[in-house]
């Protein structure tokens, strides 16, 4: 997996997969790799990170935007 190019990139990219099924499958992929005992050493700390990251924020997780008005302003 890991000599794929783009596959961490791909796995933690919540916003190209369409359904609810295809989220929870790729949310139960990284669940098994967190929970491998050697993926640190393999993926290295930086995408252990990442996944680390996806996997506490779920797999419906979007990042807010906040947004400001200003009176007046067009």
């Amino acid at each position: 997996m890991l000599d794929s190019p783009g596959f961490v990139e791909y796995v933690v990219d919540r916003s190209v997969e369409p359904d609810k099924a295809s989220k929870d499958a790729k949310y139960e992929l990284v669940k098994a790799l967190v929970n491998s005992k050697t993926i640190a050493e393999i993926f290295g700390n930086q995408y252990y990170l990442r996944l680390r990251a996806y996997l506490r924020e779920g797999p419906y997780y979007v990042k807010a935007v906040s947004t400001t008005a200003v009176e007046g302003a067009e």
